[in-house]
């Protein structure tokens, strides 16, 4: 498929057909078509989140985010924010050089572990098995996955597949004497994260390399001979286990046109052998469309370049709105009202291909740039909030429903004053064939335009709808220690018609994710 091609298969149905004048408007109106013959299977792996080992153990003197050694458990304070919503996909990003035997066992005989990136030593109360235990303790307990990084030894990676999933042997009696009788069971398993960008100088996806490291980098083939081996032996431990390879990080055509040639490597050369290809795209450096040109290419080369006979899919396991994080000014408008607008386009984005199985947001427990839960954590981190990911991700996760339709936008009038996107607002439709419920989520990008939205909607099973909503005073509204409620979530019962045709009316606020629900 051309790039051309790319483009138009994103931008179409889904962008607005027309852009109003550059003239301030307050109101606006806009026409929602449900494309019903795009209707798919609703993933609810989509909606997928991440931890950090450095933000689970903590590092010596500080603490882990959740997990508060003095009490030797998550501290329940936390427990209303992590259990608003099911996380259903969650990854712990422990990097590419953690050795996880030295996280398990008796407290006394652990190691501190190092951080590759910060100059730092994990804390030693909380490791493998207390993470595992914990959120799969969880009310619908998310399904968890694990990097087997490649730099770590064959036999290391082994142990650990046996260690979690194994009834029987060595590792399944390590596990049994540190408390875990049952296996953990884990499924999904990520072959490094990045490896391409292990001897870069920083992590800023959104620039191209330099000499120097162009010609220090990890290459597909070196990436090849070090999984191929590693995944034998995981999968002789298990054969039941999922695989995933990473697609070659910042997949941008402008600064890195080749960047394709590496998941096209993979699909030919191990194929059989994988399950999925990881990508990580950060919007809002490049726009959401933009990003989801890459994905597409990936869901196109899997189909081009797969086996015919082998169920190969996406996993976009790291996704957010890309910030300046050099500037800690910055750094909350990843998690601002402007951010969960964006995250909210790209994850309908997302639910519309099927080619894509599973996504995670960038991050879930984290004391860095991204965050979905916050604290004031320069104070000790005794004030627990919500950013508006985590409002955004409340109304998302109440909406699902068993089937997800894309809506296209018709006769949308906005302004268009520095705004960066060519469309107003993304819409998507959920609905229950057995119920009858029907669910409508929609984003609006526009900071000063509420809209009149005309539906044709399914009969709905009743004039009374739950609504949700999340705003703020503006798109740069942030949850921080100063202003931990500058966004929040609303709900309420509101009253609709829909009249014989079908056709329902309603308001969507500026600057907002909205979702009405008639059951």
């Amino acid at each position: 498929m051309t790039r051309n091609a790319f483009f138009s298969m994103i931008m179409l149905p889904l962008i607005a057909a027309s852009i109003a004048s550059a003239q301030s408007v307050n109101s606006g109106s806009i026409t929602l078509m449900p494309q019903f013959d795009q209707t798919v299977d609703t993933r609810p792996n989509v909606l997928g989140h991440n931890m950090t080992g450095k933000d689970w153990h903590g590092i010596k003197g500080d603490i882990p985010v959740f997990f508060n050694p003095k009490l030797g458990k998550v501290d329940p304070a936390w427990m209303p924010l992590i259990t608003a919503f099911d996380l259903h996909l969650l990854r712990l990003h422990w990097g590419n050089k953690y050795p996880w035997k030295d996280s398990v066992g008796p407290l006394s005989q652990r190691k501190s572990i190092e951080h590759e990136m910060w100059n730092a030593h994990y804390r030693t109360e909380a490791g493998l098995d207390e993470y595992l235990r914990f959120f799969q303790s969880l009310p619908n307990a998310p399904a968890l996955t694990l990097i087997a990084s490649p730099l770590r030894p064959t036999q290391e990676l082994a142990d650990l597949v046996a260690y979690c999933n194994s009834t029987t042997g060595p590792m399944a009696d390590m596990r049994k004497a540190n408390g875990h009788a049952a296996p953990y069971n884990i499924r999904y398993w990520e072959m490094g994260n990045e490896i391409d960008y292990k001897k870069r100088a920083d992590v800023d996806v959104m620039r191209a390399d330099t000499e120097k490291e162009k010609r220090e980098k990890h290459s597909v083939n070196d990436y090849l001979q070090l999984v191929t081996p590693r995944i034998t032996a995981m999968k002789v431990v298990d054969p039941t286990i999922k695989i995933f390879v990473h697609a070659q990080t910042a997949p941008w055509y402008n600064h890195n046109p080749d960047w394709p040639q590496w998941h096209q490597t993979l699909l030919k050369q191990i194929g059989d052998q994988i399950d999925g290809i990881v990508i990580h795209p950060y919007y809002d450096g490049y726009s959401v469309t933009t990003c989801l040109k890459s994905v597409d290419q990936v869901i196109d080369d899997i189909t081009k370049y797969g086996p015919k006979d082998r169920d190969i899919t996406v996993w976009v396991n790291e996704h957010a709105r890309w910030v300046n994080y050099r500037k800690p000014d910055e750094r909350p408008q990843s998690w601002s009202l402007q951010g969960a607008i964006s995250s909210a386009d790209f994850l309908m984005r997302l639910m519309q291909r099927p080619g894509v199985g599973m996504a995670n947001y960038w991050c879930f427990g984290h004391r860095g740039p991204w965050r979905v839960i916050n604290a004031n954590w320069e104070q000790g981190g005794d004030q627990k909030f919500g950013t508006a990911i985590h409002g955004m991700f409340r109304i998302f996760n109440a909406a699902l429903l068993p089937k997800a339709t894309p809506i296209a936008l018709t006769n949308a009038q906005f302004n268009s004053d520095h705004f960066a996107y060519e469309y107003p607002m993304t819409a998507m439709l959920f609905t229950d064939p057995d119920s009858k419920a029907v669910s409508l989520l929609v984003s609006n990008r526009v900071p000063d335009s509420d809209f009149t939205a005309n539906i044709k909607l399914p009969m709905l099973p009743n004039s009374q709808a739950t609504f949700m909503q999340l705003t703020g005073e503006s798109l740069r509204s942030t949850n921080v220690p100063v202003t931990p409620e500058a966004t929040v979530v609303s709900q309420s019962t509101v009253t609709t018609t829909q009249d014989a045709a079908g056709n329902v009316q309603l308001t969507i606020p500026a600057k907002s994710v909205v979702m009405w629900q008639w059951q």
